[in-house]
């Protein structure tokens, strides 16, 4: 027996219709056949049961116009919403170049934040977008002709994430439709690469400049200096007679000792900048110096009987071979005296010149015959005044930005009052002549008798610049290097405590407060950008967009605003249970129209052709009027 045949309808006459009009006559395909080839949502069934229309009667003139156009029906929304994907595309790149090598800190609101948001706005406009152009690409199908199943891929490529790819590979019509959504869903990859693009990088020096207030002092007063020890009128330029260091001074020279940090807050310049203040310091002076040692060298030609060491006598001689002295001087400056340090420093340099000097023979033939060497020195006159310094501020701290003294620029001298009268006053360059003859003075001499030879080495220099060992002095073959630049060096470190202290102890009275630019620099996080990965993102958005276009295309062969709702897709199948609706509209038009109806999806009787049964009928599935008998 052959299967039992059920009565289809021709595929023009497919429609959802209510249970009750399911047996219909043969003749009717004809009409409906003739109905379908009219456009979308303008044929009505006058038979079968159906939602009552709100008015039974339409006139012509009720009916929406199906009106085509360009610009009539460009698809505002669609286009600007794949504008908006370009914007946040632009924005979310220039975010990932703006903050490439800035710091962290300087971000009040984190660009992974900021990209985070750009990315989550694609996402819901590239879908805006993509659904616009479905429905557009749908009805521009329908319109040009299409088989049933070229309407199911072009729906179902953007109905399903896996719809797409299952359509793409065997449906033509919809390849555009899948390849927009396969790269839409491929773009949601840009939020972790754009996140990815830009790390932070720790430990970096980041510089920046600025004008910072500081305390300084130009005025050092003459309490940070020396007392005067002696009484009566003193004659300029003898030198003064120093006794001992003021309070001020000795806590100086306590800090220059055990090299403690000197503090300078510097909350404006942040973790450590540079500048140049200006301050009290020494100007120098140097000039060279000359001089001779002289090594006895006694010749017994002669014969005198009444020496017992056969003729033969020796020479009393010193020799010094290093010399370090200082002293304070004055000079008279009409009204007013200026004090000036005279440092002096002599030694026997490496490459000394020898020469023998052969004195007068007595009357028993002797005659003396001596050495002398030549020694180098320089004679260095230091006055007070204003000194531009180059310093470091780091952590709290400040520090000379240069360890020579060459690199500071010295501005103009202050000519310091001296009294005349010596008994309780106070000078400055006193002081720090004071510490230099404490710190500084040393001497290293030869001395030659009958007796024998004796060597004396004092002081710190003497010994810290001396060439060589004793055993080289007892051979004559040491020599000394020249300490000048080391002493001015030290001076400069005293002097620019003694500034430093004087502004914290009364920035007011030492003319402290100065204002100077910076160039600073803090140990920052930064954020560092991967191009690549920026392209490689701002391109998924792009190819996306890109994607999108062409399932707009027709646009303007649409004579209605369009939708995949099912009213509208049941109304263009000429559905029996929509017939009731005289209106060839959008699907808020053909709600209007029909009102508030209910249906239910439920199982139907079908007539069956080509078997003798009982009843003949077979059962499906379909929408009906809730209420109506199956």
């Amino acid at each position: 027996m052959k299967p039992a045949a059920i009565r289809r309808k021709p595929v023009e006459e497919l429609s959802l219709l209510p249970a009750s009009n399911l047996a219909h006559q043969e003749g009717q395909a004809s009409t409906i056949g003739e109905e379908a080839s009219k456009p979308f949502g303008s044929t009505r069934s006058s038979e079968g049961a159906h939602f009552n229309s709100k008015s039974e009667v339409h006139d012509a003139a009720e009916q929406p116009k199906w009106r085509t156009g360009f610009w009539l029906r460009f698809p505002v929304w669609g286009i600007v919403a794949l504008a908006a994907t370009v914007f946040c595309t632009i924005a979310a790149v220039l975010i990932t170049i703006k903050c490439d090598n800035q710091s962290t800190s300087s971000w009040t609101l984190s660009p992974t934040v900021l990209l985070s948001i750009f990315s989550s706005l694609s996402n819901i406009l590239l879908s805006f977008a993509l659904g616009e152009g479905l429905v557009i690409s749908f009805w521009w199908n329908s319109l040009r002709g299409s088989t049933l199943r070229g309407l199911h891929d072009n729906w179902y490529a953007g109905a399903s994430s896996f719809g797409d790819l299952k359509t793409s590979l065997h449906s033509r019509a919809s390849i555009y439709n899948s390849l927009a959504c396969i790269l839409t869903l491929v773009s949601v990859l840009r939020g972790p690469l754009f996140q990815r693009a830009i790390s932070p990088i720790s430990g970096i020096l980041a510089s920046h400049t600025g004008n910072m207030t500081l305390d300084f002092a130009q005025n050092v007063p003459a309490t940070y200096g020396a007392g005067i020890g002696s009484s009566g009128d003193s004659t300029p330029g003898t030198g003064a007679l120093l006794s001992w260091q003021a309070p001020n001074l000795r806590e100086v020279i306590q800090g220059y000792r055990s090299n403690t940090n000197m503090s300078m807050d510097h909350p404006e310049c942040g973790e450590s900048c540079s500048t140049t203040v200006n301050g009290f310091g020494l100007g120098v002076n140097c000039t060279p110096q000359k001089s001779n040692a002289i090594e006895p060298w006694i010749d017994c030609t002669g014969s005198d009987p009444a020496d017992d060491q056969g003729g033969c006598s020796a020479v009393d001689i010193s020799s010094t071979y290093f010399l370090v002295s200082s002293k304070l001087n004055e000079l008279d400056y009409g009204s007013s005296y200026t004090a000036l340090l005279i440092l002096n420093t002599t030694y026997l340099p490496a490459n000394y010149t020898q020469t023998m000097v052969q004195g007068t023979p007595d009357q028993y033939g002797m005659r003396d015959i001596n050495y002398t060497k030549s020694l180098v020195g320089k004679e260095c006159v230091l006055t007070g005044g204003i000194t531009s310094y180059d310093i470091v501020l780091q952590n709290g701290t400040v520090a000379l930005k240069y360890d020579d003294y060459t690199n500071d620029e010295f501005l103009h001298p202050i000519y310091n009052n001296m009294e005349v009268e010596y008994g309780t006053s106070f000078t400055l360059m006193g002081g720090i002549a004071l510490a230099a003859d404490y710190l500084f003075s040393s001497s290293a001499t030869f001395a030659s008798s009958p007796g024998g030879t004796q060597y004396t080495v004092n002081g710190a220099l003497a010994n810290q610049f001396m060439a060589g060992d004793i055993q080289a002095l007892a051979s004559y073959d040491a020599y000394w290097t020249d300490p000048t630049e080391y002493m001015l060096n030290q001076l400069r470190q005293i002097t620019f405590r003694m500034a430093l202290q004087a502004a914290k102890d009364n920035a007011t009275s030492s003319n402290a407060t100065q204002t100077a630019a910076y160039i600073g620099s803090n140990t920052q996080t930064i954020f560092s950008t991967n191009y690549y990965l920026v392209a490689a993102a701002a391109a998924l958005n792009i190819l996306a967009v890109v994607a999108i276009l062409p399932t707009y295309y027709g646009w303007w062969a649409l004579g209605r605003e369009c939708s995949l709702s099912p009213l509208e897709i049941a109304r263009a199948f000429n559905a029996p249970l929509l017939n009731g609706s005289g209106v060839d509209g959008s699907w808020k038009q053909i709600y209007n129209d029909v009102g508030e109806g209910k249906v239910k999806y439920k199982e139907m009787a079908e007539e069956i052709q080509g078997i003798e049964t009982s009843s003949g009928m077979d059962t499906r599935l379909a929408f009906v009027e809730e209420g109506e008998k199956s």
